[in-house]
């Protein structure tokens, strides 16, 4: 259970930062700007503690690479669906990390209820509460 869920932050903290990584030079509100780039930031300290734990807790060393979004990669066209930019990229880009944080909540829970190593169930109960706040920030964030 603690092995899979280092694992599960790890898979969806990279997605994280590739989404946020790539969509924050086209977003157009700051406020999801900076939250963009803390999102950066959190993720991959949160890959680099999974990724700690996996290899001194279960002798598992997980190489994280982030995905490769590489040249002609649209981020518009990912995150919407189409080429659009402006308030409706905005609104998708908040839309999606609203979604990476609401099923990182939902590993976590699981974890707090079935895991067995305290460190990893003390981290999970720290990432629902960090979560939480991510998403009412980004809700309260108004996109013009």
């Amino acid at each position: 259970m603690d092995k899979a869920y280092l694992q599960g932050i790890i898979t969806t903290n990279m997605q994280v930062l590739a989404v946020s990584d790539a969509a924050a030079t086209h977003l157009g509100t700051t406020s999801l700007q900076n939250a963009a780039t803390n999102s950066v930031a959190d993720a991959g300290s949160r890959i680099s503690m999974a990724r700690r734990w996996l290899k001194s807790k279960f002798c598992l060393d997980v190489t994280a690479c982030p995905p490769s979004l590489g040249p002609g990669f649209d981020i518009c066209q990912v995150i919407c669906g189409s080429p659009v930019s402006g308030a409706a990229f905005d609104q998708a880009f908040r839309n999606q990390l609203v979604q990476f944080y609401t099923d990182e909540i939902a590993i976590s829970q699981v974890v707090l209820e079935r895991g067995c190593d305290s460190q990893v169930k003390a981290a999970a109960a720290r990432i629902i509460k960090e979560d939480q706040e991510r998403i009412a920030r980004l809700l309260r964030c108004r996109i013009c």
